[in-house]
């Protein structure tokens, strides 16, 4: 069966057309989540009719003997099967996929849910070309700013330009960490608060993205001894940078329009060269803080030195 976006399963889902089995898969894992939300809800699965099976211990005969049982209690029943590449033998479950319909009292619905799949397995590639294979893959760079300001919304947060900007460049980017970073905003937990006085991950990245050498300097003492700010920061930096490389190739970087502008601004303070040269002793300070015994501040102050210094 072709592939199925999660706009399409939702647009079924909104005309009672669901899918007997599906296959949800990818790195996504909150979009995942939310699609089997949304299937569950529309098929009104309660406690009583509703499985969640482990493929590290659930064998293909077990999901085949509660899919075709009937329940002595009436509804719709929901067999999720989770990490379900592990399970062997897996196209015996061809004989349960069909087309979208309209789901009645007693129908079952099946969703197997992974990573990934691996289209070299054959038990495999000849379910995927009978369930409705739902990708939920990473973001793309371009769609990142619309699904921030929907976990937002949901909270009810408010964004700022600079909080939106810093969760469009988190390294690595995904929508559980956005949403534990706004759930940190919404609690009042904002980069100032860091236990760190007198120190703020923004006013740095401003400073270094100004090439302000002695701002920079006098700050790296403040946290270079600190795993859980310096390789968040080595990200964002990654990313800032990035994207001014992008634009002097003469390429408009992806995102709100207010990020592009104010890189258009930070730009005068940098070249092609510049950025080239600071992004070589970035990747040298990702590497001395992770891989050798080199004292962090020092590895800092030499990152620093290289990419601002006049």
């Amino acid at each position: 069966m072709p592939i199925v976006t999660t706009k399409e399963v939702q647009q079924g889902l909104k005309k009672n057309q669901i899918y007997p089995v599906y296959w949800i898969y990818g790195s996504e894992a909150m979009k995942a989540r939310e699609l089997l939300r949304q299937i569950r809800t529309q098929l009104g699965a309660d406690s009583n009719h509703f499985y969640s099976l482990d493929g590290k211990e659930t064998t293909v005969d077990q999901i085949l003997d509660i899919a075709q049982s009937y329940s002595l209690l009436p509804g719709a029943q929901l067999v999720v099967v989770r990490d379900a590449q592990l399970v062997e033998g897996l196209e015996a479950l061809k004989d349960l996929t069909g087309p979208a319909e309209k789901m009645g009292p007693s129908s079952t619905v099946c969703v197997l849910m992974s990573p990934d799949w691996d289209k070299r397995r054959k038990s495999i590639k000849i379910l995927s070309e009978k369930a409705a294979m739902v990708p939920c893959e990473e973001i793309l760079e371009a769609d990142r700013s619309a699904w921030i300001e929907y976990l937002a919304k949901r909270r009810s947060l408010a964004l700022t330009g600079e909080l939106q900007q810093r969760l469009v460049s988190l390294d690595p980017w995904s929508l559980d960490r956005v949403d534990q970073e706004l759930e940190k905003s919404q609690l009042g937990y904002e980069a100032e608060d860091l236990p760190l006085e007198g120190f703020s991950v923004d006013q740095f990245v401003s400073a270094f993205l100004e090439r302000n050498y002695n701002t920079c300097l006098s700050q790296c003492h403040r946290f270079a001894n600190d795993p859980e700010i310096t390789l968040p920061l080595v990200g964002l930096l990654a990313w800032n940078l990035r994207q001014l490389t992008l634009l002097f190739s003469g390429h408009t970087p992806k995102g709100p329009s207010f990020v592009t502008d104010r890189l258009r601004r930070l730009a005068e303070h940098w070249s092609l060269s510049t950025c080239q040269k600071a992004q070589r002793a970035l990747m040298d300070l990702d590497h001395a803080i992770k891989q050798t015994p080199r004292l962090p501040l020092a590895s800092w102050s030499v990152f620093i030195q290289k990419a601002t210094a006049p």
